[in-house]
């Protein structure tokens, strides 16, 4: 029985480590542009944070 229980969990950790890994690649290709295409209000909002510095 605990084995069958420790089995699962590893499964579980094997498949929220894969999950993350792929959440991890896509957040690696987003940029300013790609968040503020076609989005006045974001394009906005990091334009005053660029004329800040």
């Amino acid at each position: 029985e605990t084995i069958v229980k420790l089995e699962k969990i590893k499964a579980h950790l094997t498949t929220s480590n894969n999950q993350l890994r792929l959440a991890n690649d896509k957040t690696q290709d987003l940029s300013i542009k790609k968040l503020t295409r076609k989005n006045p209000t974001m394009k906005a909002k990091f334009d005053e944070l660029n004329t800040d510095d």
